[in-house]
C-alpha cells in the first residue's frame, strides 16, 4: 500500500514538471497588466504577462526611468538634463515628478520578488521573474540585468532552442520551488490519475461481468458464487445459477430483494 502511494505521488509530481516545462517550448497568447506595485514610493514599475501555465513578471524601480542615457545624436540640453538626473541619482535625490502617486496599480504574485519594497540596491536592474506550472504555479526562475553588467538567469536551465525565423532562441526552465503550488499539482495529478484507474477499472469488470466471466480474473463462472481460480466473492447476478445446487433458492431471495 506504501509503496503504490510512493508510486503515485512520485508520478503525479513528474506530471507537475512536465506540464510546467512543456509551455516554455512554445510561443503562447499572453495577457498583460501594466501597472506600479503600490501608489507612493518606493514602488516597482510592474509588467505581468499570464498565459496558459506560465506567467512572467517585468519589473523595475522607478529610478531606472530618470536613468535612461540619452541616443548619440541628442542635442546638448538633453545631455545636460541627464548629467543632472544622474548626479540627483547619485545624491539620492531624484526629481519631483518622481514622487507623484501611480495611476494604476497593479497585483504583484506572491512569488514574485515585485510582491516586495524595492530597495536602494535595486534602483538599477531589471528583473523578469517566470513562474510555470498548472492548476497552481510550482516552479519560478529569474532574470536580472543591470546598467553595468549583463543580465545572467537564476534558478533556471537555459536551452537554445533553434526557430529558423528568429535563429536560436533562448529557453529558461526554472526549477526553484514554489512548494504550495508543488504540493498541490501534485495531489491535482494524482486524484485524476486515480479517478481515470479506477474508470478503466470499472469498465473492465462491467465487460467481463457481460460476457459471463470474473471480474477479477476474467476466468469463466461455473455455479458457484466464489470465483475457482482467484476466490473473488461473486454476486448471485454474475453466477450461472443454472448450475448451482440452490440455484432455486438463490433466484427466490433476488426476487425477493427486488420487491
Amino acid at each position: 500500500m506504501l509503496l503504490r502511494l510512493a508510486a503515485l505521488l512520485c508520478l503525479g509530481f513528474s506530471v507537475a514538471l512536465v506540464v510546467a516545462w512543456l509551455p516554455a517550448m512554445f510561443v503562447t497568447p499572453a495577457r498583460e497588466a501594466i501597472g506600479a506595485s503600490q501608489a507612493s514610493q518606493p514602488r516597482w514599475d510592474v509588467e505581468v504577462q499570464t498565459c496558459f501555465a506560465r506567467t512572467v513578471v517585468v519589473f523595475e524601480h522607478k529610478y531606472l526611468n530618470w536613468l535612461q542615457a540619452p541616443p548619440a545624436d541628442a542635442i546638448v540640453c538633453d545631455l545636460d538634463s541627464w548629467v543632472m538626473q544622474r548626479r540627483a541619482f547619485e545624491r539620492n535625490d531624484p526629481p519631483s515628478a518622481y514622487y507623484k502617486p501611480a495611476h494604476q496599480l497593479i497585483e504583484s504574485p506572491y512569488w514574485s520578488r515585485a510582491f516586495s519594497v524595492p530597495t536602494k540596491g535595486d534602483r538599477d536592474i531589471q528583473f523578469i521573474d517566470t513562474a510555470q506550472g498548472w492548476p497552481f504555479r510550482c516552479v519560478a526562475g529569474y532574470w536580472a540585468q543591470s546598467t553595468s553588467r549583463r543580465g545572467k538567469y537564476v534558478s533556471q536551465w537555459v536551452l537554445e532552442i533553434p526557430i529558423s525565423q528568429y535563429g536560436v532562441v533562448p529557453v529558461g526552465l526554472p526549477f526553484r520551488p514554489i512548494w504550495f503550488g508543488i504540493a498541490a499539482n501534485t495531489l491535482f495529478n494524482v486524484l485524476w490519475i486515480c479517478l481515470v484507474f479506477a474508470g478503466v477499472r470499472a469498465c473492465r469488470s462491467c465487460i467481463r461481468r457481460r460476457r459471463g466471466l470474473c471480474h477479477v480474473c476474467s476466468y469463466p463462472v461455473g455455479g458457484s458464487l466464489r470465483c475457482t481460480v482467484c476466490g473473488a466473492s461473486l454476486s448471485p447476478r454474475d453466477a450461472n445459477l443454472d448450475t448451482h445446487p440452490a440455484g432455486d433458492l438463490v433466484r427466490c431471495a433476488i426476487v425477493a430483494e427486488k420487491v
